[in-house]
């Protein structure tokens, strides 16, 4: 298998390994996703749930989405959750969404997993 980018952004869900940015491409190819960002939330079955985080360009239904997804990427590669942000995703200086912005706050009283 080969895995594009940092080892530690990879999310864990039921012990299946999940590359944020290969889900990522896809979220941004819904016509109506400006933008978007997958990190992992703590999950008590899976222990990590795939969530992303979507920019809108026109208001879009979490079933829309899903429906997208469900097209495109294996079951286990479908995030679990979809939370809109009303504002620009934090992004690194390189342009990069910087994901534990986006994710600490699920993760504050969990153990996270160390890469």
């Amino acid at each position: 298998m080969h895995v594009e980018g940092r080892i530690k952004e990879l999310i864990v869900t039921g012990g299946e390994k999940v590359a944020p940015a290969a889900v990522e491409a896809v979220l941004c190819a819904h016509p109506a996703v400006a933008d978007a960002g997958v990190g992992a939330t703590p999950d008590p079955d899976w222990g990590e749930a795939v969530t992303a985080y979507v920019v809108e360009r026109r208001a879009v239904s979490d079933y829309e989405l899903l429906a997208f997804c469900r097209e495109r990427l294996a079951g286990y590669k479908i995030p679990r959750s979809y939370d809109v942000v009303r504002e620009p995703l934090p992004k690194s200086g390189a342009g990069k969404v910087l994901k534990t912005a986006l994710r600490d706050p699920y993760w504050s009283g969990h153990d996270r997993r160390v890469s």
